[in-house]
């Protein structure tokens, strides 16, 4: 008999008997598990030898071990190793022998388990490799050849089913803030909840990174496949624990989902596992949390958004990002405090592009931390450069949603502090809903800024929606009004008051305020007969490439 030890039971996986065989057959049914507990092959396996035989037993301090209720009155067992398991081969008889089980017995038993185990090991590592070709490793979960494959069986038997992706939100950014390993065990959380959400013949599989697939056969109607995908959604309420040493959980807090339904999106598998393909680039565009059903067209907007991730991912590559500045001037003094950094994108084919066209779907599709850590590494250059010769210049450039709060930014200042980058003269903006998105995370990261002499501007100030909260709760330097508040100062009443407000609170708090956008010279006049601190726009200067702004600052004889 040929056992399997799975946990604290044994299972018994082979059995072969002589014609005048004497042993009953309470247990010897494939595949019947035994408590290993109180049996003597337990105690053998407790014992920790390898080979028993019955006289051993006999004269063991296990020897009133209960044996098995079939008339076993003698017995030689080993034990070996292989694919990961412990094994238990064993002879037995219900006979007595004539003579004692000697040396020569146990290795010729050993010899047999050293077969059987190579066996069992060819086995395994087949059918692992079976395993690997058709799962993801990680999940357990089908992956995307086996997942498409499965869902083409299943279609062939009936013409109306619906395939559901779904794709963790902000994935990317715990991968690149905590490591490979949190991200790979909150994958293994997530497909587990999953998992436990699947039904009857629904297939579910990894079919990218965090990309998972759900295959609804038969569905009543399109209703009723939402409802799935809703079920599917509420995975992402609830929280993952990673199970490091931190306790570190997540709650991944919403998903994107496409979803396609055929036949009236496609006649064969692949057509919907495209379009379900397209509505998920779709539901991304729209914000985290949306879900989306195809609609014909789509495929041209996916498309259109892989060109541009690859143009993305080569414009990294081929370094074609570069810096624009533009100068914060005093209006008290006209003399020139500093700048931002704005960054710009020379396009191959489509020229300058401005950071609208480029930067949200970079925060989509995952490229933004790369993109973060362009802008920093040569907006530190270029605040060294400008403030060679010019104390108290400080550059600011902007912090993307991802950094806002994320805690490995103290430690990228910190590095550029011990090579060389003077943090007196930086400064970063951050916008005010990025900055309200995880408000305690926000709060913990300008603290340690600050302490490190980086000054905190709230970009956009006005335009969310607890302006007043996000005042009260960061540590904020400067208080930058928006654009589209400065434009209508001299003609819109509601504007004018509020801009004017603006500078009033920001007076209060004992913060500067930095008004952006001025076109006009009559705008800088209301600015400061307002007692606006600063002001930034087109109305001083337009955004220069480094060299053209360092020109444009000798020319304006910048002063202290």
């Amino acid at each position: 008999m040929l056992w399997r030890i799975h946990g604290a039971d044994m299972i018994l996986e082979a059995v072969a008997g002589s014609p005048d065989q004497l042993l009953g057959d309470a247990r010897m049914r494939l595949g019947s598990a035994t408590a290993l507990e109180g049996t003597t092959i337990g105690k053998v396996l407790a014992g920790g030898i390898r080979t028993r035989s019955w006289d051993d037993i006999q004269s063991s301090d296990y020897a009133s071990a209960p044996t098995w209720a079939n008339g076993t009155r003698s017995l030689i067992v080993t034990t070996f190793s292989a694919g990961g398991t412990d094994w238990v081969l064993c002879f037995g008889s219900g006979r007595a022998t004539s003579t004692p089980i000697g040396p020569q017995d146990h290795a010729y038993i050993e010899v047999l388990a050293a077969f059987f185990a190579n066996h069992v090991q060819q086995r395994w590592q087949f059918d692992r490799l079976a395993f690997q070709q058709s799962h993801d490793v990680l999940t357990g979960l089908l992956n995307r050849s086996q997942f498409r494959s499965q869902a083409r069986v299943a279609s062939s038997t009936s013409s109306r089913y619906a395939i559901i992706i779904v794709d963790v939100n902000a994935f990317r950014e715990i991968n690149e803030s905590y490591g490979s390993m949190i991200g790979d065990a909150l994958l293994v959380e997530v497909a587990s909840a999953l998992r436990q959400r699947t039904t009857g013949e629904e297939i579910l599989g990894r079919v990218a990174g965090d990309i998972f697939a759900i295959y609804v056969p038969n569905p009543i109607s399109r209703e009723f496949v939402r409802g799935r995908a809703l079920e599917f959604a509420e995975v992402f309420a609830r929280s993952f624990s990673t199970g490091d040493r931190n306790g570190t959980e997540f709650i991944a807090r919403t998903a994107s989902l496409g979803i396609a339904v055929a036949p009236e999106d496609g006649p064969k598998i692949d057509a919907i596992l495209a379009h379900a393909d397209a509505a998920l680039f779709t539901a991304k565009a729209r914000g985290h949390g949306s879900m989306v059903f195809y609609e014909p067209g789509m495929e041209g907007d996916a498309q259109r958004d892989a060109a541009l991730r690859n143009e993305l991912n080569a414009a990294i590559a081929a370094d074609q990002f570069t810096l624009y500045y533009q100068p914060h001037v005093e209006l008290s003094t006209g003399a020139v405090s500093g700048c931002e950094a704005l960054i710009r994108w020379n396009h191959p084919t489509r020229g300058l592009l401005l950071p609208g066209h480029f930067i949200p779907f970079a925060e989509q599709i995952g490229l933004i931390a790369r993109i973060d850590a362009w802008v920093m590494q040569n907006a530190f250059a270029a605040a060294n450069e400008l403030s060679a010769s010019r104390p108290g210049f400080r550059l600011f450039f902007n912090l993307s949603g991802r950094q806002a709060g994320n805690p490995r930014l103290i430690r990228a200042f910190t590095e550029a502090a011990r090579g060389g980058v003077a943090l007196a003269n930086i400064g970063v903006e951050i916008t005010e809903s990025d900055a309200m998105r995880d408000v305690e995370a926000t709060r913990r990261v300008c603290r340690a800024l600050r302490r490190l002499n980086v000054r905190i501007a709230i970009d956009d100030f006005g335009t969310g929606y607890s302006s007043l909260s996000s005042l009260k709760l960061l540590p904020v330097d400067v208080v930058k009004i928006d654009r589209s508040f400065i434009s209508g100062v001299l003609r819109d009443k509601h504007d004018e008051t509020i801009a004017e407000t603006i500078i009033s609170i920001t007076e209060h708090f004992g913060f500067e305020s930095l008004a952006e956008g001025a076109e006009q010279p009559e705008e800088i006049e209301w600015l400061r007969q307002r007692a606006c601190r600063y002001v930034q726009g087109y109305a001083i200067c337009h955004p220069l490439p480094l060299e053209d702004f360092k020109a444009w600052l000798s020319e304006r004889k910048l002063s202290g």
